[in-house]
């Protein structure tokens, strides 16, 4: 029961980062403006710049959707595949998108982990 419930706060955290991701503001940096010699700062949405929902994003999403299937399904492999998988994910992105969908890897790592004591207790 913790595990579908962890799995489920994973997914919705990670929704819920998602959209945040997509829609504020990415910082660009500093631009020079030759004519003028001042500085400007250039800021724009993901969305603007990528066109649409980022594709990493969806792959975010996919992860905990898929620990949910194994969890239904009673199949640990696929639950501990999407948890490492995110976690893994999560830690090579961690300068860009990782560290907002690192505790949604956590939450889903840790259902993973209760899932395992609820099949070993029979509770599953």
């Amino acid at each position: 029961m913790k595990s579908k419930i962890l799995a489920n706060l994973s997914l919705a955290f990670t929704i819920i980062a998602s959209i945040y991701m997509s829609f504020m503001g990415a910082s660009q940096g500093s631009v020079r403006a030759a004519e003028v010699g001042m500085r400007q700062e250039a800021s724009e949405m993901i969305i603007e710049r990528v066109g649409a929902f980022h594709p990493i994003l969806i792959v975010f999403i996919l992860f905990p959707v898929l620990g949910l299937i194994g969890i239904h399904q009673k199949k640990q492999r696929i639950l501990w595949i999407a948890a490492v998988g995110m976690f893994l994910l999560s830690i090579l992105t961690l300068l860009s998108f990782g560290l907002v969908f690192l505790p949604a890897a956590i939450l889903l790592l840790s259902g993973a982990i209760f899932y395992r004591k609820e099949v070993k207790e029979g509770h599953a």
